[in-house]
């Protein structure tokens, strides 16, 4: 019997505008994180797995240079769930060999994969633990009207089209709320990582 410890893989989640990308910068300084936000953009590249499978699809629009409109896509996928769903049967298992590549590749006993759609897209049992970045749905709303740019009625429409705050939270297994400053969300992440012994 082997006395090498298992590796665990820990799932980082939450809703939009929750600060979960905060999270994952902070956990790469000490561990390994892998954003599948990152990886779904590679595989839309030219000549990229992911790219070649969805010119399939006659309604993705390509721009001048020869690259998918991402925010046309975006746009017709959430307008049209059949859309929607054709881009997931695709984009989602290559996202899933990646994860499963890259967890090989890694040496540390704890591993971490910032995914914001988790639960929506029901791969929650893919991971050893859920931990679930967590905001207000009002403050999240507040906070993508003035940090990112969204116009309240979109910030508001794409926090309804996600599973609920209290779905989320409820099915996490460590819960990080990010009402106040970014170092008062980032010693929460610390004090976790420290009952994992890892710190």
């Amino acid at each position: 019997m082997s006395a090498l410890p298992k590796t665990k893989v820990i799932a980082i989640t939450g809703t939009i505008g929750s600060g979960k990308s905060t999270a994952g910068h902070y956990l790469k300084t000490i561990y390994p994180v892998l954003d599948c936000d990152q990886v779904n953009a590679e595989l839309l590249q030219p000549g990229h797995e992911g790219e070649k499978r969805l010119r399939t699809l006659s309604w993705i629009h390509y721009d001048q240079d020869g690259k998918i409109d991402k925010q046309n896509m975006a746009s017709q996928m959430f307008q049209d769930h059949q859309k929607k769903q054709s881009v997931e049967s695709i984009l989602h298992p290559l996202i899933f060999e990646a994860i499963d590549r890259w967890e090989k590749e890694q040496k540390s006993s704890l591993l971490f994969v910032e995914i914001p759609l988790l639960f929506e897209i029901g791969a929650q049992d893919r991971f050893d633990e859920v931990w679930c970045v967590a905001i207000p749905n009002d403050l999240a709303c507040k906070r993508l009207v003035e940090g990112r740019g969204f116009l309240e009625m979109e910030a508001r429409q794409r926090i309804k089209n996600q599973f609920s705050l209290e779905y989320k939270v409820s099915n996490s297994d460590k819960v990080f709320w990010n009402t106040g400053s970014q170092e008062k969300l980032i010693e929460q992440i610390k004090k976790a990582c420290q009952e994992e012994g890892t710190l």
